[in-house]
């Protein structure tokens, strides 16, 4: 169901369970994790060279993908768990964690054979090097594949090092839920949510936690949680936004791309747990500006193409990195390295030959791998809603 951007609100208001643009959001923050890892050389020479080192610096931001997917799922969790308290009266959290499984679990474990299993038997068939898996396949099988990273470092099967978000995820979804049971009132959801984000910034800077640990990706979740509150309550902040000029809007965007770019220069140990608080907020306020400001000075809509790929993301996702490890290799062989030079492969070929595989393998994995189960979350839901 597509509700427009500026419906007017009443005391009634009809169920809102679609949000334009936000498809859009997804497919831009794959893109920056995909460009975040696609462009690799073994060369030295290449890594050290001007053209290298220009796109590594290029592209700096694309690392918050992932926080800008926390915040994303931050969002609209909360949001559809507070929308059907709302309608209903009630939250079905049974039926909550079954359509969570049916949308995480198939692709997920499937990656988890593809790394665990398959990857060293075809490695052995094709005689290449040893393997040698410090991962422990229960951490990642129940979900705490994070921990496991932070204590072993990246896995060595391919497409496992990726499955550190989903790991946050899941882990989200089994407190968050019932902390929003407990929690009856706005007041006492905007404290929970309030107190999660104080303990992430502490904890961050009081135990220096890693960027995976799953207390510090509260910051983002927690942030796409307290929008979800704002909105669902109509905040009055919200109407103070939608009143500011779009030449403002427009500022803001600049400046959060700017600092995305030099918060590097400038974060230090004491102070980056508050650009990671900052950045947080700052894609928390994208997420509104794209789907309920009317006064946006630009919507993603008017680029088809991203809304389109949208619901494909979560297979991108889970799927560049073993078609960055395969088209690596088949421009490892003699035969390419004879006819290209390595640095057009780093910089052209091979980020493009991955990006289409990875854009191929996803769509083929959602229509003919996913949808079969992403078909059976309407018999576990109380609203039409595809999150």
């Amino acid at each position: 169901m597509n509700t427009p951007s500026g419906e007017a609100r009443s005391s009634e208001r009809a169920p809102r369970l679609h949000f334009e643009n936000l498809d859009s959001l997804r497919t831009i923050a794959f893109l920056g994790i995909f460009v975040h890892h696609g462009f690799h050389t073994e060369s030295a020479a290449i890594r050290e060279g001007l053209a290298f080192k220009a796109i590594e610096r290029i592209k700096a931001p694309a690392g918050f993908g992932v926080p800008l997917f926390f915040v994303l799922s931050g969002f609209l969790i909360t949001y559809l768990i507070l929308e059907e308290k709302r309608l209903s009266g009630r939250f079905g959290i049974r039926n909550f964690y079954v359509r969570r499984i049916l949308r995480i679990w198939p692709l997920y474990y499937a990656v988890l054979l593809f790394g665990f299993v398959v990857f060293p038997a075809v490695r052995a068939v094709l005689s290449l090097s040893a393997h040698s898996e410090s991962a422990n396949p229960w951490m990642y099988a129940l979900f705490l594949g994070n921990f496991d990273q932070i204590r072993h470092g990246l896995p060595y099967g391919v497409g496992l090092g990726v499955t550190w978000s989903l790991s946050v995820e899941e882990q989200f979804y089994v407190f968050w839920p019932l902390l929003l049971l407990l929690a009856s009132g706005r007041r006492v959801v905007y404290g929970s949510v309030l107190a999660v984000l104080a303990a992430a910034v502490a904890l961050k800077y009081l135990l220096h936690l890693p960027d995976t640990h799953t207390l510090v990706c509260m910051s983002y979740l927690g942030s796409g949680a307290l929008l979800a509150n704002a909105v669902q309550h109509r905040h009055r902040f919200l109407a103070w936004i939608e009143a500011v000029p779009s030449r403002l809007i427009a500022l803001a965007y600049l400046l959060g791309l700017v600092l995305l770019y030099t918060y590097p220069y400038l974060a230090y140990e004491h102070t980056y747990p508050l650009f990671v608080l900052f950045f947080g907020l700052y894609f928390a306020f994208v997420i509104y500006d794209q789907a309920l400001n009317p006064h946006s000075p630009f919507k993603l809509r008017r680029l088809p193409l991203l809304e389109s790929l949208g619901k494909y993301t979560y297979g991108f996702y889970l799927l560049h990195t073993i078609c960055n490890f395969i088209v690596f290799r088949l421009f490892a062989t003699r035969v390419a390295t004879d006819l290209v030079p390595e640095l057009p492969q780093a910089l052209v070929l091979r980020p493009a030959c991955s990006l289409l595989l990875t854009l191929a393998l996803g769509i083929l994995s959602y229509h003919y791998f996913e949808k079969p189960f992403l078909s059976l979350k309407s018999r576990f839901s109380a609203l039409d809603t595809s999150a």
